[in-house]
């Protein structure tokens, strides 16, 4: 596991290149991701810092987008992404995973801010270094395949104890709201 560094990519760019990438590339906002949480993008998994805030200059296509804290199990979705989209998400902290953020109005205002280069401090610029094998292993996905085979939940747990936990807190809602009515 890599320190999220707000530079992932380590191939050399031209500055040509890199704006090329800056323009073209789809952003991810991750907003109030804990420190020392564990993020990744495809096959990349990194360790947050304090100034962390989401990923720029991802390619289009299919990534796996995952988290975990300390020793937990991995949390993670698949995303299809297309050239210069904004997705914002927000850490869910009952869930301890990414979630997309639920304010529509709210999120099409930070995705304009993203566009403006508002966040860019605060985004790592996407780890190019693994990109070719990524291609290789995730070219017969596409959007439709992500929303057939993708889970009703929408994340990927790394163990059943974890889903059995969601599952159990939306039923003891689900019966609170039922009580109320």
């Amino acid at each position: 596991i890599l320190t999220f560094s707000l530079n992932m990519s380590t191939l050399p760019l031209t500055p040509q290149q890199a704006q090329h990438l800056n323009d073209r590339g789809a952003s991810l906002l991750c907003l109030d991701v804990p420190c020392k949480t564990f993020f990744g993008i495809d096959y990349l998994t990194f360790e947050v810092g304090p100034k962390f805030k989401g990923v720029k200059m991802v390619p289009s296509g299919a990534h796996f987008i995952h988290t975990s804290i300390q020793d937990d199990g991995r949390m993670g979705f698949f995303i299809w992404l297309k050239s210069k989209q904004t997705e914002v998400y927000q850490w869910d902290e009952q869930i301890k995973c990414l979630t997309p953020f639920a304010d529509k109005e709210q999120a099409e205002r930070l995705c304009i801010a993203v566009r403006k280069g508002e966040f860019d401090v605060n985004l790592g610029s996407y780890p190019l270094q693994t990109y070719a094998k990524w291609k290789k292993l995730s070219c017969h996905i596409d959007e439709a395949v992500i929303r057939k085979l993708g889970p009703n939940t929408g994340v990927i747990w790394s163990t059943y104890s974890e889903l059995n936990h969601v599952q159990q807190n939306e039923e003891q809602n689900d019966n609170e709201n039922e009580t109320k009515e």
